[in-house]
Protein backbone atom coordinates (compact mmCIF):
# COMPACT_ATOMS: atom_id res chain seq x y z
CA UNK A 1 0.00 0.00 0.00
CA UNK A 2 1.42 3.40 -0.93
CA UNK A 3 2.00 6.36 1.34
CA UNK A 4 -0.71 8.23 -0.54
CA UNK A 5 -3.23 5.42 0.12
CA UNK A 6 -2.40 5.44 3.84
CA UNK A 7 -2.66 9.24 3.97
CA UNK A 8 -6.04 9.16 2.25
CA UNK A 9 -7.42 6.49 4.60
CA UNK A 10 -6.44 8.47 7.70
CA UNK A 11 -7.67 11.69 6.12
CA UNK A 12 -11.05 10.12 5.30
CA UNK A 13 -11.41 8.79 8.85
CA UNK A 14 -10.67 12.19 10.38
CA UNK A 15 -13.02 13.91 7.94
CA UNK A 16 -15.83 11.51 8.84
CA UNK A 17 -15.20 12.08 12.56
CA UNK A 18 -15.14 15.84 11.98
CA UNK A 19 -18.45 15.77 10.09
CA UNK A 20 -20.07 13.67 12.84
CA UNK A 21 -18.74 15.94 15.61
CA UNK A 22 -19.68 19.33 14.25
CA UNK A 23 -23.27 20.46 14.11
CA UNK A 24 -23.33 21.53 10.49
CA UNK A 25 -24.31 20.45 7.00
CA UNK A 26 -22.02 17.69 5.72
CA UNK A 27 -21.91 19.36 2.31
CA UNK A 28 -20.44 22.50 3.86
CA UNK A 29 -17.79 20.51 5.70
CA UNK A 30 -16.82 18.52 2.61
CA UNK A 31 -16.64 21.66 0.46
CA UNK A 32 -14.58 23.50 3.06
CA UNK A 33 -12.09 20.65 3.34
CA UNK A 34 -11.92 20.19 -0.45
CA UNK A 35 -11.19 23.89 -0.98
CA UNK A 36 -8.54 23.82 1.75
CA UNK A 37 -6.76 20.82 0.23
CA UNK A 38 -7.11 22.31 -3.26
CA UNK A 39 -5.57 25.64 -2.19
CA UNK A 40 -2.67 23.84 -0.52
CA UNK A 41 -2.03 21.66 -3.57
CA UNK A 42 -2.04 24.65 -5.90
CA UNK A 43 0.29 26.57 -3.60
CA UNK A 44 2.70 23.63 -3.12
CA UNK A 45 2.89 22.53 -6.76
CA UNK A 46 6.25 23.58 -8.22
CA UNK A 47 5.99 26.08 -11.05
CA UNK A 48 8.10 26.37 -14.17
CA UNK A 49 5.48 27.29 -16.78
CA UNK A 50 2.58 26.68 -14.40
CA UNK A 51 1.08 23.78 -16.36
CA UNK A 52 1.23 21.36 -13.41
CA UNK A 53 -0.31 23.96 -11.10
CA UNK A 54 -3.03 24.72 -13.69
CA UNK A 55 -3.74 20.98 -13.90
CA UNK A 56 -5.57 20.77 -10.57
CA UNK A 57 -9.33 20.27 -10.82
CA UNK A 58 -12.20 19.31 -8.49
CA UNK A 59 -15.17 17.25 -9.57
CA UNK A 60 -17.98 15.37 -7.83
CA UNK A 61 -17.65 11.56 -7.56
CA UNK A 62 -14.90 10.83 -10.11
CA UNK A 63 -11.94 12.49 -11.79
CA UNK A 64 -12.37 14.01 -15.21
CA UNK A 65 -9.99 13.85 -18.12
CA UNK A 66 -9.06 17.54 -18.07
CA UNK A 67 -5.49 18.51 -18.79
CA UNK A 68 -3.98 21.89 -19.66
CA UNK A 69 -2.61 21.90 -23.23
CA UNK A 70 1.13 21.68 -23.78
CA UNK A 71 3.30 24.40 -25.23
CA UNK A 72 2.28 27.61 -23.48
CA UNK A 73 4.93 29.82 -21.96
CA UNK A 74 2.77 30.38 -18.90
CA UNK A 75 -0.55 29.20 -17.50
CA UNK A 76 -3.09 30.91 -15.25
CA UNK A 77 -3.77 29.37 -11.84
CA UNK A 78 -6.69 26.93 -11.71
CA UNK A 79 -10.22 28.03 -10.90
CA UNK A 80 -11.60 27.31 -7.44
CA UNK A 81 -14.73 25.55 -8.65
CA UNK A 82 -16.25 22.12 -8.12
CA UNK A 83 -17.76 20.52 -11.19
CA UNK A 84 -20.95 18.57 -10.70
CA UNK A 85 -23.85 18.63 -8.30
CA UNK A 86 -23.22 17.88 -4.64
CA UNK A 87 -25.49 15.23 -3.13
CA UNK A 88 -26.24 14.81 0.56
CA UNK A 89 -22.95 12.97 1.21
CA UNK A 90 -20.72 14.23 -1.58
CA UNK A 91 -17.39 12.88 -2.65
CA UNK A 92 -15.22 15.55 -4.20
CA UNK A 93 -12.27 14.26 -6.20
CA UNK A 94 -9.24 16.49 -6.56
CA UNK A 95 -7.11 15.39 -9.49
CA UNK A 96 -4.29 16.36 -11.82
CA UNK A 97 -3.78 14.64 -15.17
CA UNK A 98 -0.54 16.39 -16.14
CA UNK A 99 1.68 13.44 -17.16
CA UNK A 100 4.58 14.44 -14.91
CA UNK A 101 2.64 15.31 -11.73
CA UNK A 102 3.75 12.04 -10.06
CA UNK A 103 7.41 12.82 -10.84
CA UNK A 104 6.98 16.28 -9.30
CA UNK A 105 5.38 14.74 -6.21
CA UNK A 106 8.25 12.24 -6.04
CA UNK A 107 10.68 15.17 -5.69
CA UNK A 108 11.81 15.67 -9.30
CA UNK A 109 11.62 19.45 -8.90
CA UNK A 110 13.77 21.34 -6.43
CA UNK A 111 11.03 24.00 -6.23
CA UNK A 112 8.79 21.92 -3.97
CA UNK A 113 9.30 19.24 -1.37
CA UNK A 114 8.85 15.60 -2.31
CA UNK A 115 5.41 14.28 -1.38
CA UNK A 116 3.75 17.71 -1.47
CA UNK A 117 0.40 16.00 -2.16
CA UNK A 118 0.67 13.96 1.04
CA UNK A 119 1.89 17.05 2.87
CA UNK A 120 -1.21 19.00 1.78
CA UNK A 121 -3.43 16.19 3.07
CA UNK A 122 -1.45 15.92 6.31
CA UNK A 123 -1.62 19.67 6.99
CA UNK A 124 -5.37 19.71 6.38
CA UNK A 125 -5.79 16.61 8.54
CA UNK A 126 -3.88 18.34 11.36
CA UNK A 127 -6.09 21.43 11.03
CA UNK A 128 -9.22 19.26 11.29
CA UNK A 129 -7.79 17.36 14.28
CA UNK A 130 -7.02 20.67 16.02
CA UNK A 131 -10.61 21.82 15.52
CA UNK A 132 -11.88 18.57 17.05
CA UNK A 133 -10.01 19.15 20.31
Amino acid sequence: MSTTDNSLRGFEADLKKFAETVDTDVKKVVKRVAFTVFRKLVKMTPVDTGRARAGWFMQVDKPGDDIPPEGKKSYPPPKMTIRGKLGDYPVIVIYNNVPYIQALNDGHSKRAPANFVELALHETDQEIAAELK
